[in-house]
């Protein structure tokens, strides 16, 4: 039960970060954003591409987290991110649970530095 609470709050706030920064409407300011968030064992250090309004692109800068996990979730969180043009109801990789979270974090982090 608090699990379902806790994923219910996260949802909220990630569906209130995206409102407030036009994700998935098209209307994004084109160019690049850097962002950063918390992963596993560091921080997750990314820069995302704007282009025609949508997440274009992203880039991995830094990161310390464990190569073969981390690597799955980026490949999976990136596709799904620029296939949805979302960060919500993005799936976390099974193995690399912070990692994925922070990836998404980071994304999130560089969608509010845009004016």
């Amino acid at each position: 039960m608090k699990k379902n609470f806790l994923l219910l709050g996260i949802s909220i706030l990630l569906l209130i970060s995206i409102v407030g920064c036009g994700i998935g409407e098209g209307s994004l300011t084109d160019g690049a954003y850097a962002g950063e968030g918390k992963g596993y064992s560091s921080t997750i250090k990314v820069n995302i591409a704007v282009e025609g309004g949508k997440i274009s692109g992203l880039q991995v800068v830094e990161h310390g987290e464990s190569e073969d996990f981390f690597e799955t979730a980026i490949d999976e969180i990136s596709r799904d991110i620029i296939g949805k043009e979302s960060t919500e109801e993005i799936d976390v990789v099974s193995g690399a649970t912070l990692s994925s979270k922070g990836i998404i974090e980071a994304i999130n982090s560089a969608l509010k530095t845009i004016k």
